[in-house]
């Protein structure tokens, strides 16, 4: 019940290179050591150790992850006011000496940091000022195109979180809640239309019952995927394929 070591990898994943952490750390022993003014060490320096005691103790390991969450508690290191302790005892020690200390900070600062595009796959640059795929946009332009009403479209499971940043009228039967792990833990939730979508193998049979279930007239779906069946067998039009993605319509209404 008592794993220190869930612990250990949690904070792991909140520091990554560690260096700021250790800058922190640093820090505090700084103003513990210098600093008089009993405010700045209650709230940098009390209130930093207390919260940190708490985030270490086993039991409030357990406690979050019975009764919140059992992925998000590195988030619980947002509560340790590290930006403000850095900056506070930064700006203090390099104020005599402005210009270098200010380059030397900015070196820790970049080195003790990872390139976002490469260190990330999730990452990547902008290809427009929308900052979203082009194919996602394609798919959705076209749909508004051969639909003037606002429609119901399920959407490849990948494309979950981008669909509605671009295109708010396009509804969805499932929505991103499906991505989170704990939904259906927590919830006691599932949605079938999408456990078939995530299916590696399409099955235009079981597509049919959850479009008339859900009353879902079009389809994207990754066309990497094996089609272990007709679309056309089952009441479905094919419209046009982007990138990985075909769009199908459901004319079985």
């Amino acid at each position: 019940m008592f794993n220190f070591g869930n612990i250990i990898a949690e904070y792991s994943r909140y520091t990554g290179t560690g260096i700021f952490m250790v800058l922190f750390f640093v820090c505090l022993v700084v103003i513990a050591i210098s600093d008089k003014n009993y405010s700045n060490r209650t709230v940098l320096l009390f209130g930093s150790l207390f919260t940190l005691i708490l985030i270490f103790f086993p039991g409030m390991y357990y406690l979050y992850t019975r009764f919140v969450d059992v992925n998000t508690y590195w988030r619980m290191w947002w509560l340790v006011p590290m930006g403000i302790g850095l900056a506070y005892v930064g700006t203090n020690l390099i104020k005599d000496h402005r210009i270098t200390g200010f380059l030397l900070a900015f070196f820790i600062f970049i080195l003790g940091g990872r390139l976002v595009y490469t260190s990330n796959p999730f990452f990547g640059k902008a290809a427009n000022p929308y900052k979203i795929d082009g194919t996602v946009m394609s798919l959705c332009d076209y749909l508004d195109e051969v639909e003037e009403d606002d429609i119901v479209v399920a959407v490849a499971p990948e494309l979950l979180t981008i669909v509605r940043q671009y295109d708010p009228y396009l509804y969805m039967p499932y929505g991103r809640e499906q991505l989170d792990i704990n939904w259906g833990n927590n919830w006691g939730y599932s949605n079938k239309f999408y456990e078939v979508m995530c299916d590696d193998n399409v099955d235009f049979s079981k597509l049919r019952e959850q479009c008339g279930a859900f009353d879902t007239k079009y389809l994207i779906i990754n066309n990497l995927k094996t089609y272990i069946n007709s679309p056309e067998e089952y009441g479905f039009k094919y419209h046009v394929t982007m990138g990985n993605y075909d769009i199908y319509s459901y004319e079985g209404y």
